[in-house]
């Protein structure tokens, strides 16, 4: 991993390593406090988290999902519709 970094920060010094429309170039501190360039590809898909009250299932995560679609948006909204219906509210208790 180490090597990877060295070669994206050479490039990004070089300029050769810049975010697009199809990639996002960040840094990012990590363990250790060291500096690590991070690239994020934009494919067209999106990830999806819902946490969940279930013990045993505390999240689901769905990989993947089409963003041109929009049914992360869809899903979230019914989500909601849902929960509004159900009276459900979120309590953090620290």
């Amino acid at each position: 991993m180490d090597a990877v970094q060295r070669m994206r920060a050479m490039a990004q010094r070089n300029g050769n390593l810049k975010t697009t429309p199809q990639q996002t170039v960040q840094t990012q501190t990590v363990e250790g406090g060291e500096q690590a360039i991070v690239l994020s590809r934009m494919v067209g898909v999106e990830n999806v988290q819902m946490n969940t009250s279930d013990a045993s299932s505390p999240f689901v995560f769905i990989e993947g999902v089409p963003s041109s679609v929009g049914r992360a948006d869809k899903l979230r909204n019914q989500v909601e519709i849902i929960r509004q219906q159900k009276r459900v509210r979120e309590i953090d208790i620290e």
